[in-house]
């Protein structure tokens, strides 16, 4: 039993985080660009960051939307498309 799972008696298709192999990262960590990460970082605002983790459907969003709300992404794709209009009749 580990933090109150039961490891023995989850599926063999459960994974728990506990028993994740460890890995080295895939690159080793270069100092310089983690520095430059964090001061990016330090210089955001709270909206900023959370707007990163925003992704807009292109057809609930319009260019003045963008103007005020810093949002990481747009999504073109699924069943939007620009000018809110799916596929064109022929």
């Amino acid at each position: 039993m580990l933090s109150g799972v039961d490891l023995a008696a989850a599926p063999s298709t459960t994974v728990h985080p506990a028993v994740w192999p460890e890995k080295p990262p895939a690159l080793p960590t270069d100092t310089a660009i983690e520095m430059r990460i964090s001061t990016l970082l330090s210089e955001m605002t709270l909206e900023q960051k959370v707007g990163q983790l925003i992704q807009a459907d292109i057809a609930s969003i319009t260019p003045d939307d963008l103007r005020h709300y810093p949002l990481g992404s747009i999504l073109n794709g699924g069943s939007s498309s620009p000018g809110n209009t799916n596929c064109p009749t022929e």
